[in-house]
């Protein structure tokens, strides 16, 4: 629990042979077994550690529920005003003990308190915000699409222009479509055309070499033919000697000049 606990939820446990607290061990956490039928079975018990010297380590204490058993660090302090509590982990045995939750709480007061030792940040509420941001990290990375995803929503709509409305060109849209979707039997079935406004279109023909009929749109199309869209292409090129060399074209270079050309489409 992150906020104040009555009588009945908590209560500390004053049974330990140290007065002053729990020694700050792995073994000292490891025995502490406090029994809650002799404290009226409270949903918790805790236990302050005997860290006086250990400025960092103020308020640091362990907790241990009636249900579950887990034995939880977790921090008490002020912060304007009410007293509350913050719960920094499970105590685990040779994963998650003494070392761990002091490198932890260091760098915690490091950055939420200041040069008096005043709590100015809210440890929780710094927590709930990390929790939030990774939530909204994981949602933009799931609506992220992939290369194939992309150059499907270019041809489903038509390939629109950048900026100017209408589409490109249909000699534009036969050089897109080798690029993106590759010269292959794709190619075979598409048949680009020019509208009376320049707007290019694509119209889906029958494979007469194949023998394969129309397909009825650009999801069936992907269908017959699920490869993924060619990820290079082998081009020769001259170099300045004239002698012919063989390079590969990237998929970057691929969508760069498809780039190009809706720039071409738009300013020229």
């Amino acid at each position: 629990m992150d906020k104040t606990d009555n009588k009945t939820e908590t209560k500390l446990d004053k049974s330990n042979r140290n007065k002053e607290g729990l020694p700050f061990t792995d073994s000292a956490i490891q025995k502490w077994l406090p029994s809650f039928s002799e404290r009226g079975n409270p949903r918790f018990i805790e236990i302050p550690f005997n860290i006086k010297d250990i400025p960092h380590l103020k308020g640091l204490a362990m907790r241990m529920s009636r249900a579950t058993k887990v034995k939880d660090f977790i921090i008490r302090y002020y912060f304007k005003g009410p007293y509350k509590r913050h719960t920094l982990g499970p105590f685990v045995k040779g994963k998650f003990g003494v070392k761990q939750i002091n490198d932890r709480l260091y760098e915690i007061v490091k950055t939420h308190k200041n040069d008096k030792g005043l709590w100015t940040r809210d440890p929780a509420i710094t927590e709930k915000e990390k929790d939030t941001k990774i939530t909204k990290a994981q949602l933009e990375q799931s609506q992220k699409k992939t290369i194939r995803e992309v150059i499907v929503m270019l041809c489903e709509n038509g390939f629109p222009r950048a900026e100017k409305d209408g589409t490109l060109c249909a000699r534009s849209l036969s050089s897109c479509c080798r690029y993106l979707i590759g010269y292959n039997w794709r190619t075979k079935h598409l048949r680009f055309l020019d509208d009376q406004k320049g707007n290019g279109y694509v119209e889906f023909t029958r494979s007469f070499h194949k023998r394969v009929e129309r397909p009825n749109s650009w999801e069936e199309l992907f269908k017959k033919y699920p490869g993924q869209p060619p990820f290079y292409k082998t081009i020769t090129i001259k170099d300045k000697d004239g002698k012919k060399k063989k390079r590969k074209i990237t998929i970057e270079v691929v969508l760069s000049r498809y780039m190009m050309i809706l720039i071409m489409e738009n300013y020229l």
